[in-house]
């Protein structure tokens, strides 16, 4: 989890991805504080998350690092940065998990891909109530939306492999990676590298 929770600092927090932490007006580790609230996530839910693959470019941690790279983390985990309130970002980091996950599995169904088991145990249905029940109205998962107000479309959230194509090609509405950019984002980086030697492997770019 360090690499996923250090990415999403540089990339969320403060946007700077030569990995520059912002640093709080009363001083805390950020990045420890991260791994801390990401081991209490595991903690909490250890139950609901063995129930699906969490590591690899294409693992649970990978899938909600990419979504709250594309939605951010929650205003809370900021702010709570800005004034140094360690306990406030922790929570604020669940949170952003809590609501990745519940969002992901209920709005998306992103997640049954990465499923292992084919009926999820009392145990792990328990867990996936209390993650609805502490994010609360704060998620769109748990709003049921007006007869008289549709919803909005819900914002697509891509795999690696798919991420690292658009990036590549560009889309009628994104275009593409300048090429200086790309091979820093897709090529230089150690950890993203794998994703792109698959694209180049199954001939997407």
């Amino acid at each position: 989890m360090i690499g996923l929770l250090g990415s999403l600092i540089r990339h969320s927090v403060d946007g700077d991805s030569d990995g520059d932490v912002l640093r709080p007006s009363r001083q805390f580790d950020v990045r420890l504080a991260a791994e801390q609230a990401a081991q209490s996530f595991l903690n909490k839910y250890g139950n609901l998350l063995s129930c699906f693959q969490l590591f690899g470019d294409y693992g649970l941690w990978q899938t909600l690092e990419t979504y709250i790279q594309a939605k951010g983390f929650l205003p809370e985990a900021v702010e709570a940065i800005n004034y140094g309130d360690e306990v406030g970002f922790k929570k604020a980091i669940i949170r952003s998990q809590e609501s990745a996950f519940v969002d992901l599995c209920e709005n998306r169904n992103a997640l049954k891909r990465l499923q292992l088991v084919e009926t999820w145990p009392a145990e792990a249905f328990s867990e996936y109530s209390r993650m609805r029940d502490a994010i609360g109205s704060n998620s769109s998962a748990g709003i049921t939306p007006s007869s008289s107000e549709p919803p909005a479309p819900a914002p697509v959230v891509l795999t690696p492999l798919e991420q690292v194509v658009l990036d590549f090609k560009g889309d009628k509405e994104n275009p593409p990676m300048p090429s200086d950019v790309f091979r820093k984002t897709w090529i230089n980086d150690r950890r993203r590298r794998p994703v792109y030697d698959a694209a180049v492997e199954q001939g997407l770019l």
